[in-house]
């Protein structure tokens, strides 16, 4: 199962990740957690670059595409097809979204690049509408997360799964709840 969690800057997706990520493999659930961009090293190389120097938007596109096809190849589709439980926090609707809606690049780059990459459809969403704090890029005025959130609001599908509005522990137990409720557990495992 291929779970995707997306949403704006410090919405709280890396900490519910550990979480889920801690409780899955403590029931002997099969499971990884992974980050885009990045998951790889040659990902984590091209992180430094796009987070550290100016790019323009089509750059950025090809570098983010670049780390996701190693990250797809490498970590997401082996781990899948092993049969493991894969939590990315952050995946394609994030490049919609920021590369595409936020920085304009034309959503048929984003569409060809896609059909190149072949990157899994995700199981389920999960959207984190909620931001707690300033990221860096608000701090510098580079990404308005109340525009990243109605972008993402946009998106939104039938596999998609709006994460509640309230404290870490509120949310990841209603997270662990719902996961539970959606991936094959094996019988000897009690529910949640």
């Amino acid at each position: 199962m291929f779970i995707v969690f997306e949403g704006s800057d410090n919405a709280g997706k890396t900490t519910q990740i550990k979480r889920l990520h801690k409780h899955l493999t403590n029931l002997g659930i099969k499971a990884i957690s992974t980050a885009e961009p990045g998951g790889t090293q040659i990902g984590q190389n091209l992180r430094q670059i796009m987070f550290t120097q100016p790019l323009e938007p089509i750059t950025e596109l090809l570098l983010m595409s670049a780390a996701r096809a190693e990250h797809v190849k490498h970590i997401i589709n082996p781990a899948l097809k092993e049969g493991a439980v894969v939590l990315c926090d952050r995946f394609t609707d994030s490049t919609h979204v920021y590369q595409g809606d936020i920085k304009q690049v034309p959503k048929s780059y984003i569409q060809q690049i896609e059909r190149m990459i072949q990157p899994p459809k995700p199981d389920y969403v999960v959207l984190f509408t909620h931001h707690y704090g300033q990221s860096k890029d608000d701090l510098l005025g580079k990404v308005d997360q109340s525009k990243v959130v109605k972008s993402f609001l946009a998106r939104v599908k039938d596999n998609w799964l709006l994460a509640p509005e309230g404290s870490v522990d509120f949310t990841s137990k209603w997270l662990l709840q719902t996961v539970m409720s959606k991936i094959p557990v094996p019988k000897n495992l009690s529910q949640v």
